[in-house]
């Protein structure tokens, strides 16, 4: 579903929390066998602090995705995610710790102390925000959340009912990235742990070409 994005060094997947910027990570760390998937937190610079092409999970990067910066020689791209913006506030709704106050301070909007205003209104202006920041990015790409189910990482909604907020399949628990080393590689998942939960299938071999005897 992703392969087309094996061609870039650094993948910035981001978006509105809760439009499944977590997933499209893993999936797109599954397609492309990128071995790193590290989630930015609130840092911008970490960008393209690896020599190893990396899968960012950065939601709260949001309003800083036009001030990236990498070498001339540094392929790189934005997955931006999109969800039907009463979802989101459903998903939103249940993370009761969850505010959207330092979200919308960091896009220079005063919060009202109104959860449901505040969780609205940022929605609407991140949407804003990236209308005007696509243009300003090499490579813009925008993934619907539904989208997603034609992938076999999917898990539908009642079987993910008791997932914890960035837990993405039943065999990957959920992590405390708050606290995680974000220098680990593995700090947003491994690519190993995906390939044994979701292994791929064998590339059919032509005919007449050898087996080894060990396989």
């Amino acid at each position: 579903m992703f392969e087309h994005l094996k061609e870039f060094d650094y993948i910035i997947v981001s978006g509105m929390q809760r439009t499944g910027t977590t997933i499209a990570a893993r999936m797109i760390q599954y397609d492309t066998e990128i071995p790193r998937c590290i989630w930015l937190g609130h840092n911008v610079n970490r960008v393209g602090e690896s020599d190893d092409p990396t899968v960012y999970h950065a939601p709260g990067l949001s309003h800083m995705l036009h001030l990236i910066e990498t070498p001339p020689e540094v392929k790189w791209a934005v997955v931006w995610m999109t969800r039907d913006d009463k979802e989101v506030f459903d998903s939103l709704s249940r993370l009761i710790k969850w505010n959207a106050t330092l979200s919308l301070e960091q896009y220079g909007e005063e919060p009202t102390g109104d959860w449901k205003k505040d969780v609205r209104r940022l929605i609407q202006i991140k949407a804003e925000w990236w209308e005007d920041q696509k243009s300003q990015i090499p490579n813009a790409f925008e993934i619907e959340y539904n989208s997603l189910k034609d992938h076999l990482m999917w898990v539908n909604k009642r079987d993910r009912k008791k997932f914890n907020a960035r837990q993405t399949s039943a065999g990957s628990p959920y992590r405390d990235l708050e606290h995680a080393d974000m220098v680990a590689n593995d700090a947003g998942g491994s690519l190993a742990d995906l390939l044994i939960e979701f292994p791929k299938p064998k590339k059919k071999r032509k005919p007449g070409e050898w087996t080894p005897p060990w396989e």
